[in-house]
């Protein structure tokens, strides 16, 4: 909620894609830290943190689809999204018996690790339409 909040006030100083990509690999990254923390104070704070650059990673996400979306295909494209977010339960499935035969820990670091390729694979993929300044997805307004 407090990158949320953080957003809707400064949201307009920031480049999304730029913002999006950056954020999800700190969030990643976050998550593999959080995996290997065995004291609670230490794990409590640091969800805090990974929370708060989530929504840096969400919101400018949802923002990039609906403004570089034509009009006419908004509510297809948000459609879409919740399609690839309902995807998620497999991956929780899946994540039992990994955590059973190898650990949450190993299991977290394999998630990030996923991810944070995945986003690596992506930003390096569309780096003309996520990381120039210039690109529509990073306009400002």
């Amino acid at each position: 909620m407090l990158g949320s909040i953080a957003l809707s006030t400064h949201g307009a100083r920031i480049r999304p894609a730029r913002t999006m990509i950056v954020c999800a690999l700190l969030w990643f990254s976050l998550n593999f830290v959080f995996a290997w923390i065995s004291a609670p104070r230490w794990g409590e704070g640091l969800l805090v943190v990974a929370g708060f650059v989530q929504s840096f990673c969400m919101v400018p996400m949802a923002v990039i689809l609906l403004r570089t979306a034509d009009p006419a295909f908004r509510g297809r494209v948000m459609g879409v999204r919740m399609l690839a977010v309902y995807g998620m339960p497999l991956g929780l499935l899946l994540s039992g018996p990994l955590v059973e035969n190898f650990g949450f820990a190993v299991t977290g670091s394999l998630y990030s690790l996923v991810g944070i390729g995945f986003t690596a694979v992506i930003a390096l993929r569309w780096r003309v339409h996520l990381w120039h300044p210039g690109a529509p997805a990073n306009d400002r307004t």
